[in-house]
């Protein structure tokens, strides 16, 4: 097994501009305009404008998520690498949770020593939060939810959505195959084989950001920054980690 542990720097202590580092970033995985002939077995990244999506997007824009949507009840978790529910697991209404954890204006280091949640797919499963609508997510009516296209995927078992904040994002794990849609914002994707046993470190990927660009990953890595629009495939229990360079909005079409 290989282990890697993170080293956990004083907030107080550093200061590097890991926004401008990161937008350097080339992509290392193969970007395509379509499905046909990709390898199944590695990540890469579909970027076609004809695949918009706009029904989704325009309903779940952060106006809508605020004031037609903000009552709505959501779950939301610790950003961390173990699934949810944890013990951070917690209900909110929607609005509560852009105003404080999504819309924050934070700089990189106050980020670090701050208070951090997300809504993301299992977090906001409605059997946590004992609203239960056909196993679905709260916060995206089932009606718009419907409208999202898994352009050049078969139809997934589940449809699954997520809103976060600039610096947030999830840290390296891995579960079965999605393909997932970014439908505003931009974040950057890393990526480590599923070859390798990994044991990481419960914390959030901006620390794992810092520690990466300052020890590096003593194991091969794929990256690549993802626009709004673009398609992610990662496939089954590959290794991944995402951060926000700014607000966020994901689909993704999930595979058992």
């Amino acid at each position: 097994m290989i282990i890697y542990f993170l080293l956990l720097p004083l907030v107080s202590s550093f200061h590097i501009d890991v926004e401008h580092i990161l937008l350097q970033t080339e992509c290392t995985i193969p970007i395509v305009s379509s499905t046909h002939g990709v390898t199944w077995d590695k990540p890469f990244l579909l970027r076609n404008e004809n695949h918009t999506n706009d029904i989704l997007k325009n309903e779940m824009s952060i106006h809508n998520l605020i004031h037609k949507y903000g009552n709505t009840t959501i779950g939301i978790d610790f950003p961390g690498p173990a699934p949810p529910p944890t013990d951070a697991w917690r209900s909110i209404n929607l609005d509560e949770y852009i105003n404080k954890y999504v819309l924050h204006n934070k700089s990189y280091e106050e980020y670090l020593g701050s208070e951090v949640a997300i809504c993301w797919a299992a977090t906001d499963i409605c059997e946590f939060t004992g609203t239960c609508r056909n196993k679905s997510q709260n916060m995206v009516p089932m009606n718009v939810s419907d409208t999202f296209d898994c352009y050049g995927m078969d139809e997934p078992v589940r449809k699954v959505f997520g809103v976060a904040g600039k610096y947030g994002g999830l840290p390296f794990h891995h579960h079965t195959l999605v393909y997932n849609q970014l439908l505003y914002g931009k974040k950057i994707w890393y990526f480590i084989d599923n070859k390798y046993d990994i044991d990481f470190v419960n914390s959030t990927s901006a620390y794992y950001v810092y520690d990466l660009l300052t020890e590096g990953i003593p194991i091969p890595y794929d990256t690549c920054i993802q626009e709004a629009g673009d398609f992610i495939y990662v496939p089954d229990y590959y290794w991944h980690m995402t951060f926000n360079f700014e607000t966020v909005f994901m689909a993704g079409c999930a595979y058992d």
